[in-house]
């Protein structure tokens, strides 16, 4: 059932994150997230619904529609902050956009858990429908953009948008390098997040409360890394030391391997987890910047719906080579290395590929 809805709601990123682009180059782009915000709100109000009546069918629909609703959300969330933003202050504000987004995730997840688990469901539409409310109004306060495009062709054929739109990812070894870069970010906050708590509870033998502290041992150093960055880069998109961030990472993760046999092994994964956490934010926040300033302005939407796209492409990767591992009957710890060997190679190949 799990893995059903996760594929429910990856799917309309496949079919829709073109047309989101399409829009948000078309028209001005305050316009399309005050639009889709709104359409959140009424996506909530789907899910209260499926709520209430206890309609899993209901949920599925709201968990696509959801999906859909991200999908074109997303290349307007991340392409009008160079509209809004100096060069200079680019770096700070995808640091803001990045911390917030993951911190938003996992303060998601857990408190969405806890409520299923006492069967709150009607605090759960509550909340839902409060905080999609709360967005569409604060949409209304986002300052206005002026750049579009009515040159941009939005066509019925969702497929040929896709591939058109995927086009602008391969438009260059460097773009496209970039795009791969970012999607492994993601790839590895699938691995952390779906298979941490499998993770404490059935190699470090602790309490499923433990995984609430692992959580903010990484959002922790995310917000710490995604601030460090543009201090030490001297607010310069810089990529220089992504590489380098990436195979730290990989090394940290195959030491999650090992640390069963580690003395204070909470206190140790805890650590593991914060500078992974710290490495990851100040890896992923110049990438973002720099595929910002990769395209024209007419086609910068198009460029992150393309990323988007190959974002959820790297998610269900995930998903499958976990439950590939787990099929072979593998454990959460094999997928940890599993994860770190990958995320070393790709490394390696990046910094020779930058260089």
């Amino acid at each position: 059932m799990v893995t059903f809805a996760s594929l429910v709601f990856m799917l309309p990123f496949f079919l829709f994150s073109a047309s989101g682009g399409l829009f948000a180059d078309k028209y001005k782009k305050t316009l399309v997230i005050k639009n889709t915000k709104l359409l959140e709100v009424i996506v909530m109000l789907v899910a209260a619904v499926g709520f209430a009546k206890h309609d899993v069918g209901i949920l599925f629909v709201a968990l696509f529609l959801m999906g859909a609703q991200s999908a074109l959300f997303g290349p307007s969330k991340y392409s009008f902050l160079p509209e809004i933003l100096q060069k200079e202050e680019l770096l700070t504000g995808n640091a803001i956009i990045e911390t917030s987004t993951f911190m938003a995730i996992l303060l998601g997840t857990v408190t969405g858990t806890i409520l299923v688990v006492h069967k709150e469901f009607s605090l759960i539409s509550v909340l839902l429908v409060s905080l999609a409310f709360a967005g569409w109004i604060l949409s209304y306060m986002i300052k206005e953009t002026q750049q579009y495009s009515s040159q941009v062709k939005i066509r019925c054929n969702i497929f040929l948008d896709t591939y058109k739109v995927l086009l602008k990812s391969l438009s260059s070894k460097k773009v496209f390098l970039i795009v791969i870069a970012i999607s492994w970010f993601w790839f590895l906050g699938v691995i952390l997040l779906t298979h941490l708590p499998v993770f404490t509870k059935e190699v470090l033998f602790a309490s499923e409360n433990l995984v609430l502290y692992f959580f903010i041992s990484i959002a922790s150093g995310i917000f710490v890394g995604a601030f460090l960055c543009r201090l030490i880069l001297n607010n310069q998109p810089d990529t220089k030391y992504s590489p380098i961030l990436l195979i730290s990472i990989g090394i940290l993760c195959i030491f999650l391997y090992f640390s069963g046999f580690i003395i204070y092994q909470y206190f140790f994964v805890a650590l593991s987890l914060f500078v992974i956490g710290s490495f990851a934010g100040f890896y992923i926040v110049p990438l973002y910047t720099r595929l910002q300033l990769a395209p024209e302005e007419t086609e910068r939407a198009q460029l992150i719906a393309s990323n988007n796209i190959f974002n959820a492409l790297f998610m269900v990767f995930a998903n499958v080579l976990a439950g590939s591992i787990y099929f072979l009957d593998g454990n959460a710890e094999m997928i940890f290395l599993t994860a770190g060997i990958l995320t070393i190679l790709l490394g390696i190949y990046l910094y020779a590929a930058f260089s």
